[in-house]
């Protein structure tokens, strides 16, 4: 089931009691906070390592199911991912979970995720990124979205805003680009665009072609929104 690499790592006690954990029979959180014999803690350590361990390779099978559009495999295998690494989870994996429904045209669940992401966000290693970032996704659903029961413009400009106040006095891309997306879903283009400048001034990440799709769509006032999935269809049989 696991690489016995893995499975080296811990003793047989701490294996067995580290698949309780992952299939979510006992709560690791709570067996790490309750007080244990020292005998046991080398056992807990080695049980969170292996946690971490599987946790990694969920992510890259989840990686290698995205790859060749299996998004709802790749949804089982993030979402897993997080729970067992979680409060560690690094923020673009709840990133790609957020944008594999998106592209499984579940866009409802799409809001789902970026909500836990945001709920997530202020634990992720206390990191002020990690808030910033949970906040830009959901800003990006609640702006990009097809759908007229997630999409809202009122509430996504509220969230960038309370983005903009979390950044402080600090000027970042992902917080320029949810302001950006907020915007302009509310048919303000002028200012979308204007943000959208600043983001692509700011990011030192390799640069997004989506991003400068983006300014050239506000500058021309239109919207940025996901593209609808393309559904594989079957050729009708015909007799020959």
């Amino acid at each position: 089931m696991f690489p016995t690499s893995l499975i080296s790592k811990a003793t047989q006690a701490g294996y067995c009691l580290s698949l309780l954990v992952t299939l979510g029979m006992i709560n690791f959180a709570q067996i790490a906070s309750s007080e244990e014999p020292p005998a046991n803690r080398e056992v807990l350590r080695e049980i969170k390592e292996l946690n971490q361990d599987i946790a990694e390779l969920l992510e890259k099978r989840g990686d290698a199911y995205f790859s060749i559009k299996k998004f709802e495999l790749a949804i089982a295998d993030y979402s897993e991912s997080i729970r067992l690494d979680r409060p560690f989870t690094d923020p673009v994996l709840y990133r790609k979970r957020v944008f594999a429904a998106v592209l499984l045209g579940a866009e409802d669940r799409a809001l789902e995720f970026a909500l836990e992401f945001e709920k997530d966000g202020c634990q992720i290693g206390q990191s002020l990124m990690a808030v910033l970032e949970s906040k830009w996704t959901l800003v990006e659903v609640l702006s990009r979205s097809n759908s007229d029961k997630v999409r809202d413009p009122v509430k996504a400009l509220k969230i960038a805003k309370e983005a903009e106040f979390a950044g402080g006095r600090g000027r970042h891309d992902v917080v320029e680009f949810a302001l950006a997306m907020a915007y302009s879903a509310n048919h303000d283009f002028e200012a979308a665009a204007e943000h959208q400048e600043r983001g692509l001034e700011l990011t030192t990440v390799e640069l997004n072609p989506q991003y400068k799709a983006q300014l050239e769509s506000y500058r021309n006032k239109k919207e940025f929104r996901f593209r609808q999935p393309v559904q594989e269809t079957l050729e009708p049989k015909t007799d020959r």
